[in-house]
């Protein structure tokens, strides 16, 4: 059986990331009818873009193996990691309420990680980079957890201590 946090950091963000897709980069171009009806207004439009700009930038880099993450290539696979993510803290955070310690919210961010385990070599990094649409798992958990405004707080960190693509964070709100 899984317990409360795994419940809400592996089942919840799963959930919720399949979830957001429909207004990820590809999502927004489409009405609740599923027709091709873009519906954001210029405003919100030129906002939007802005933050993918953001994400494709945090997202373009060295992985582990020296090989260059393409982030305009996942964008819409990290969006939905991050909206994903940030709806099942949320929820969890509302489910325990005042009950939640600093240890149960950093276990929530443990439990999400520990999803993504996996180890590989530089040429199947290079040839994961070449076929997935989903970001490197380190990238998924990384970028993520970074970006959560929680994350300096609950582990006790300076943004500035990060590595370069660490430090640059994205709103989505």
């Amino acid at each position: 059986l899984f317990d409360r946090v795994s419940v809400y950091s592996r089942f919840g963000a799963t959930i919720a990331h399949e979830l957001a897709h429909s207004i990820d980069a590809v999502g927004i171009l489409f009405d609740t009818t599923g027709t091709y009806n873009p519906w954001l207004s210029p405003e919100a439009a030129g906002l939007y873009a802005n933050r993918r700009r953001c994400l494709i930038d945090v997202y373009t880099a060295p992985t582990p193996f020296g090989n260059t993450h393409d982030g305009k290539k996942t964008l819409n696979e990290n969006i939905a990691d991050l909206i994903g993510f940030s709806v099942a803290y949320r929820a969890f955070m509302d489910d325990v309420g005042s009950e939640a310690s600093v240890q149960d919210q950093r276990d929530f961010f443990l439990s999400y990680s520990q999803m993504y385990c996996e180890a590989m070599n530089r040429m199947q990094e290079m040839a994961l980079i070449a076929r997935r649409s989903h970001s490197l798992n380190s990238f998924r958990v990384n970028n993520v957890v970074t970006q959560h405004p929680t994350f300096d707080t609950l582990w006790e960190c300076n943004r500035y201590d990060r590595g370069n693509h660490l430090k640059n964070t994205c709103s989505l709100n």
